[in-house]
């Protein structure tokens, strides 16, 4: 690919080799001022250095990214949205008695449960929600609609009302 692009250069058309990453470098290559020229090994090991560190960054950066988008939308639109905890014997926990029976509701983000009675979805709902999500957004680009109407109903699972009002294009 390098050798393509140099032959362009020495055909005198040096335009012509682009404006992406590896035209700017093969340009850098021909510079008029011979201190900023750079070798055809100073090209090939920034392309690999481009590639191999920029890939594997970028994969780290959206796993992350998907991955905090993904518990975001858990914490505020749960699937299961509510779950009881009831007080099998009485307990004191610091200044706090609870009675037995008590009903604990709890409002913090456990969006799977927790304990010897977690989802047993816990691995497997994150991985398949990433594949689905990735696969949509490689096919499609999507817009809200403008008849959208923020309203989420409480049934058994949180949704929405009037169903996701969204306008899919394939691209």
């Amino acid at each position: 690919m390098v050798t393509k692009r140099e032959e362009m250069v020495t055909n005198g058309d040096l335009d012509s080799c682009g404006s992406d990453f590896l035209g700017l470098l093969v340009k850098a290559r021909y510079e008029d001022d011979e201190s900023k020229r750079i070798s055809v090994d100073n090209v090939v090991d920034e392309c690999k250095t481009f590639y191999l560190a920029g890939h594997e960054t970028c994969d780290i950066l959206l796993t992350w990214a998907m991955t905090m988008i993904i518990n975001e939308t858990l914490r505020l639109y749960p699937p299961a949205f509510e779950m009881m905890r009831k007080v099998d014997k009485e307990v004191q926990l610091g200044k706090f008695r609870l009675a037995k029976a008590t009903n604990n509701v709890q409002s913090v983000h456990i969006p799977f449960g927790m304990g010897a009675r977690i989802c047993a979805g816990y691995n497997f709902a994150p991985i398949l929600t990433k594949i689905a999500l990735s696969m949509i957004l490689q096919r499609y680009a999507f817009t809200l609609s403008p008849a959208y109407v923020h309203s989420p109903i409480y049934a058994f699972t949180i949704r929405p009302q009037f169903g996701v009002q969204v306008i899919f294009q394939a691209l």
